[in-house]
């Protein structure tokens, strides 16, 4: 029978046992960091106790460790036979781990095996095998040691340090071990938008003209399987195996429960994007519990989790029927936007006649804030630019629209302004007429308007016709 097999119902992570232990064996600076700061009794696999130990051996005696040196370490030893330990060795350095994820292993690692500690002193005492004094000294004992080497770093020594570049999934806007929130109005498009996103991750394609890094990405969708489904058509995801899809109607565990297993997932798969649609319905948020920031924050910290597994994070919240700035525009308590690291806002532009565009606005502690306008059109989102812009491009559109041929029926700003409506301001719609005058496509003249003798009037130019 395998050692899996025999083993009980524990809390274990085996991916970030492994995930570490692949670290040891093939980054020394890794190795040397996880084997000062964990002991072998932290792992939970014998094997992997005695693969770290004897890592931290040869570190001792000042040698390197890699797949081959630790085979002929211990190639001697029964266990490691057992185990065709030498083929282990190759599949844990084939790991895709990351090093910048070493601090985060190592921590997994050694949580699990404080709740280990935890259980059994919890199962001695209802066994009678220690009193309650006792129990209480070994808790208090754990909880000390837990407190211990507090990674404590000075002003100087974080000056010397060489900024941690961020890993791009998609470049501006999210980032590898982050937070993202994408808010707007109920079927306003966040699902199509998201959809979008995770198509160009999965194939490595820009998004909005922004390069993204190609991984795996992991949707949880409220939605059912035959709507997702026509929406993983629309996106040209369905039969795709690089998405891990999870159905929140088909498994109705606790929010942090789900996380920590997708934490777990996104580390098996190596997935570098996950979106969580819609954050209130994963944790089963109602509406008094979504506009408490306690709750809020409790809601946010799993998704912390997840971003410390490795990937980006973006969960999708609906936004309140007032709207309103960035940040306070989501439903409930401000709580959640201010935890996450990126915000992102979908809405529908001022105006009307443009039913596929959207303005996506942007800030956070990563990004000054910006809004662009995007457009969907045959199954994909283009960018178009940002809102000036835009306004310039539908301001000019409508007064070549609008211009009679005729000087005799000649336009004033006043009557371009009416037509131009809330698409553009006074001040962009002079700047247009400017342009285009200076451009020789319009012709401007005092007086030409019968209505308005003292002011200036437009029509299309001769050379324009």
């Amino acid at each position: 029978m395998s050692e899996a097999a025999l083993m009980p119902e524990t809390p274990w992570s085996d991916e970030a046992e492994q995930n570490a232990l692949a670290l040891v064996l093939m980054h020394p600076a890794a190795a040397v960091k996880l084997a000062a700061e964990l002991k072998a009794s932290d792992f939970y696999r014998p094997n992997h106790r005695r693969i770290f130990t004897a890592a931290q051996e040869l570190l001792a005696e000042g040698r390197p460790v890699d797949p081959v040196i630790l085979s002929d370490h211990l190639r001697a030893e029964p266990w490691f036979q057992e185990l065709d330990g030498s083929a282990y060795l190759h599949t844990l350095a084939g790991l895709s781990a990351l090093v910048a994820h070493a601090d985060e292993y190592g921590r997994i690692v050694h949580e699990y095996a404080r709740k280990r500690e935890t259980v059994l002193v919890g199962d001695a005492l209802s066994a009678g095998r220690m009193t309650a004094a006792e129990a209480a000294e070994v808790l208090r004992d754990i909880a000390a040691e837990a407190s211990r080497g507090l990674p404590f770093v000075t002003g100087l020594q974080l000056a010397q340090e060489k900024d941690a570049e961020l890993q791009p999934v998609v470049a501006g806007l999210l980032y590898r071990g982050t937070s993202a929130e994408l808010s707007g109005r109920i079927k306003n498009g966040k699902t199509t938008f998201a959809l979008e996103m995770a198509s160009s991750v999965i194939v490595g394609e820009p998004f909005l003209e922004k390069t993204t890094t190609r991984s795996p990405v992991i949707y949880l969708t409220e939605q059912n399987r035959p709507s997702f489904r026509a929406g993983l058509e629309r996106a040209q995801l369905l039969g795709c195996p690089d998405l891990h899809l999870l159905f929140r109607h088909e498994y109705r565990a606790p929010w942090p429960a789900i996380a920590a297993g997708v934490g777990r997932h996104a580390l098996q798969v190596g997935a570098g994007l996950v979106i969580v649609d819609t954050l209130h319905e994963w944790a089963n948020l109602g509406r008094e519990d979504e506009n408490d920031a306690g709750a809020a924050l409790e809601a946010m910290r799993p998704v912390h989790e997840i971003a410390a597994a490795g990937p980006a994070v973006c969960v999708l919240r609906h936004e309140r029927k007032g709207g309103g700035e960035i940040g306070e525009n989501a439903r409930g308590s401000s709580a959640f936007g201010g935890s996450a690291d990126v915000l992102m806002v979908l809405r529908l532009p001022k105006g009307s006649g443009h039913d596929n565009r959207r303005e996506l606005e942007v800030a956070g502690r990563l990004h000054e804030k910006s809004t662009i306008t995007i457009e969907y059109n045959e199954g994909r989102y283009e960018l178009l630019g940002d809102r000036t812009d835009i306004e310039r491009q539908d301001c000019r559109a409508v007064i070549l629209e609008a211009l009679p041929m005729e000087a005799s029926r000649a336009l004033t700003q006043e009557d371009l302004m009416d037509r131009v409506g809330e698409r553009a301001s006074r001040s962009t719609l002079m700047r247009v007429l400017g342009e285009l005058v200076d451009q020789g496509q319009v012709t401007k003249a005092r007086g030409a308007s019968t209505g308005h003798p003292r002011a200036f009037a437009y029509w299309i130019a001769e050379a324009s016709r």
